[in-house]
């Protein structure tokens, strides 16, 4: 968004049967955990971001 990748965490939205998660052996990932947003903050950039296209 803007040029910034934001990551949103929020529970799963039904429960799974099998592992969500995705294994890339050749891909390493970094995250930095900066701060997390202010309740006003979060609900100014929720505003912001389109729903899915269906």
């Amino acid at each position: 968004m803007d040029g910034i990748r934001l990551v949103v965490l929020d529970p799963p939205a039904y429960r799974r049967s099998w592992p969500a998660g995705r294994f890339f052996p050749g891909m390493t990932g970094e995250l930095v955990y900066d701060r997390a947003l202010e309740p006003e903050e979060s609900a100014a950039l929720l505003a912001r971001i389109a729903e899915p296209a269906r």
